[in-house]
């Protein structure tokens, strides 16, 4: 009985030990896969990193080069929830029109005008008092100067004209 329990735990032993060397090559193995794994990702990392640093560095926006401008912007919209021809023309005096023309959710259409002023690119819009509400709804409105040149106010991008 006592040949058996020494045969038996020098198998055992002999299991264990070439399980944990097996374990070790494989754990190397691994180790090497997850290294030349990690290499890769740190320089797919790297280039995802400098892409958001030059997003960072470089936003979408450009400043006005100067205090006053003399350009028309226009939009179209056309999906679902409306249908209407944008027109914004600037001035060098600092005033804007702001023409409008809806055909849907209902027809109607009208003129405006106000002032501006340019902080960076920044374009603050103040609209007069006596502008039509149910068309001009807003006494102030924002745009910003996007790098490609286009006006962007909300969701909707005016292209100058």
């Amino acid at each position: 009985m006592k040949k058996a329990l020494i045969i038996f735990i020098l198998l055992l032993t002999t299991y264990l030990v070439f399980s944990k060397l097996m374990d070790n090559k494989s754990a190397e193995h691994t180790t090497d896969t997850k290294i030349a794994a990690l290499d890769s990702k740190e320089i797919n990392d790297n280039k995802v990193t400098e892409d958001v640093k030059e997003t960072l560095i470089e936003p979408p926006t450009k400043s006005f080069k100067s205090d006053f401008i003399d350009i028309t912007y226009g939009a179209v919209l056309d999906n679902e929830e409306i249908e209407a021809v944008l027109k914004f023309t600037f001035s060098l005096d600092g005033t804007f029109t702001d023409t409008r023309q809806m055909t849907h959710p209902k027809s109607m259409s009208g003129v405006t005008n106000g002032t501006y002023k340019i902080n960076g690119p920044e374009l603050e819009l103040t609209y007069t008092d006596d502008r039509d509400n149910d068309i001009f709804k807003f006494s102030k409105t924002m745009m910003i100067l996007q790098k490609d040149g286009s006006l962007r106010t909300g969701t909707v991008i005016l292209t100058a004209q």
